[in-house]
């Protein structure tokens, strides 16, 4: 889901559509976690939303109301430049409901009549934590490897890679990866069809080597795990909800 009214450029209205059909929801559940190159581990979770019309304009109405799970989301208002409005709904950091796996969440729509309108729901992914996966923070001497275990559903690996050239005698120029990258490594983990649950792959030596002239500055793994909900006929075709988690393990290659 883009959320283009929280990151980019986008109209958006104070009208109120005469029908829910006219009613674009966009809603995101994220849970994520992340292990650099030193001993510390970080983590986000969050619940983002956006009311669009059906041609694509936000919705900015205070007086309109999203819950989850009976937890009122907080309605708020990022500008950017000039004019720019970017109105969206989040549960807000300090709210007693938390993101836990396997868990369902059932989203409810207040309209300015009062009236409440269900709108969708979705389960979580399975548990997924950083302590199932081992994966070198520096590069170790032999093959680079990453091992999992007891994964309780299928899940997308992603490998990308960071690179740094050398423009002069001392300035390096560093280029940050993406798992975007077309030329990332991808495969499906965890348990399916010729998979197990707990496991191990080495990333293939020719895809840490330099390439045109770009070294290796960092190798990171991306895994990810999304669940689509059902969200009720009464809203605009193209309506989204959906929960993500996902994990980031990097290995930092030291300057020469």
């Amino acid at each position: 889901m883009s959320l283009q009214s929280l990151f980019g450029s986008s109209p958006r209205s104070t009208d109120w559509p005469a029908s829910l059909t006219s009613v674009r929801v966009e809603i995101r559940i994220e849970h994520s976690a992340e292990r650099g190159d030193d001993t510390r581990d970080s983590s986000h979770a969050s619940i983002l939303a956006v009311l669009y019309h059906a041609k694509g304009r936000a919705i900015e109405r205070r007086d309109v109301a999203l819950e989850v799970n009976g937890v009122p989301l907080e309605f708020r208002v990022r500008t950017g430049n000039y004019y720019d409005r970017h109105p969206y709904y989040r549960l807000h950091p300090d709210s007693p409901l938390q993101i836990t796996p396997a868990t369902a969440y059932r989203f409810v729509l207040t309209t300015p009549d009062g009236t409440k309108h269900p709108v969708g729901e979705v389960i979580t992914p399975e548990r997924l934590d950083l302590d199932q996966f081992t994966y070198p923070r520096q590069p170790p001497a032999g093959p680079v490897a990453l091992a999992w275990r007891d994964l309780a559903e299928p899940a997308q690996l992603t490998v990308y890679r960071s690179n740094r050239w050398r423009e002069a005698a001392n300035i390096f120029v560093h280029e940050a990866g993406s798992p975007t990258d077309p030329t990332a490594l991808r495969r499906q983990i965890g348990g399916g069809l010729f998979r197990r649950k707990s496991d191990s792959w080495t990333i293939p030596a020719a895809f840490l080597q330099p390439i045109d002239g770009h070294e290796l500055s960092a190798l990171a793994v991306d895994i990810r795990v999304t669940h689509r909900g059902q969200i009720e006929q009464t809203f605009a075709q193209g309506s989204t909800l959906q929960a993500e988690r996902w994990l980031t393990l990097r290995m930092v290659v030291p300057e020469k």
